[in-house]
């Protein structure tokens, strides 16, 4: 699932119903409920709503957890990285597009996710059953 679960009001029992219906494995790609979401929110770089209207339900790692072994699910692995994709940021991306702004760009999002990586907004997870 990749970025449908925030859109249900209980994106927990998606993720239920995921593990109930999948025969090998989930794997999952979420906007998170993490520190430097809260930081984005409180300062107006992310919102709650979606533009169109809808609210965005975050997943916290501690709670899927506690729902794979709840589910006796065999194995599980995590990861949170620091994503920013506001409609109005694409213009900004223009910018660098080209060479060496490009390679200079993917140098900063590497270095910023090793160091904020693991309290950012995108949280992925997969859940395997076998």
């Amino acid at each position: 699932m990749h970025d449908g679960l925030h859109h249900l009001p209980d994106a927990y029992r998606g993720v239920r119903e995921m593990l109930r219906v999948c025969s090998t494995a989930a794997v999952i790609v979420e906007p998170a409920d993490a520190p430097l979401t809260r930081l984005a929110l409180k300062v107006g770089l992310a919102g709650d709503y979606e533009e169109a209207g809808n609210y965005v339900y975050r997943l916290r790692t501690d709670k899927l957890r506690r729902l794979f072994s709840e589910e006796n699910v065999r194995g599980s692995v995590m990861r949170q990285d620091l994503v920013y994709y506001q409609p109005w940021t694409f213009r900004i991306y223009r910018l660098f597009a080209r060479q060496p702004m490009f390679s200079l760009f993917r140098l900063f999002f590497y270095v910023a996710n090793v160091l904020f990586g693991r309290w950012g907004n995108s949280l992925k997870a997969v859940a395997w059953k076998i």
